[in-house]
């Protein structure tokens, strides 16, 4: 789960750098949550108990934090291992199950140190709530991911060629996004438009989302142009 090669998102999106804001802090995030999680599944991540998967992580978040993408690592893993000492032996699923039985109690050594996370530090974890009925839905958004998307990381999802094959994977995790699961980036106005000569990202509507696999290939997650771009 260790790596040397560096991930960065911005290799592969077509004038980045005139990018604004929202979509710079967008694309630190893609590269917190490949950098962190490495190799780990979404498989891994949402169904291992937390005692096996986060000391795991720990050296990535360090690394993460040579790169400049996490600003005070000791309190990101100190949050973790709040998670650890008192829920280890659980997971993310099976915390959903739990959490979606009418009368089940949300422990704030779950809620707090995944609020913290995200809020404080950008590390995007499932988020439960206190209404079972909403924990439902996340329930259910796990199981898509579990069924549909088990194998893919926060790195193959944006370093596989744009498959055919994986659009189901795709919607189950853009769903689980949408829940508070995983982190996916928001549209950063490209689209993917193919040829005779290959496909590449060319600009699309700002809900659009296109990266570069290769010269001649958008990357898994890519959006696909529809008609005419509107832009020039």
């Amino acid at each position: 789960m260790l790596y040397d090669n560096r991930f960065e998102i911005r290799k592969g999106i077509k004038n980045h750098e005139r990018h604004n804001a929202i979509l710079q802090a967008a694309y630190d995030t893609v590269d917190r949550m490949a950098t962190i999680f490495g190799d780990l599944t979404f498989g891994e991540l949402l169904t291992q108990p937390f005692s096996e998967w986060i000391p795991a992580v720990v050296h990535n978040i360090h690394l993460a934090s040579t790169y400049g993408l996490v600003g005070e690592p000791d309190e990101v893993i100190s949050l973790l291992d709040r998670v650890v000492k008192a829920h280890g032996n659980e997971s993310f699923r099976s915390m959903a199950a739990t959490l979606s039985e009418e009368g089940a109690k949300l422990s704030r050594d779950i809620y707090a140190p995944i609020y913290k996370l995200w809020f404080y530090h950008g590390i995007r974890l499932p988020e439960f709530c206190r209404y079972y009925e909403e924990n439902e839905k996340v329930l259910k958004g796990i199981d898509g991911v579990v069924e549909h998307a088990a194998d893919l990381t926060y790195r193959t999802i944006y370093t596989l060629p744009r498959l055919k094959e994986l659009k189901t994977a795709g919607m189950a995790l853009r769903s689980a996004s949408d829940l508070f699961i995983i982190y996916l980036p928001p549209g950063n106005g490209l689209c993917c438009s193919c040829s005779i000569d290959g496909c590449i990202c060319t600009s699309g509507r700002s809900s659009n989302w296109c990266t570069q696999f290769d010269a001649t290939t958008c990357a898994s997650g890519s959006t696909t142009c529809i008609g005419n771009s509107p832009i020039r």
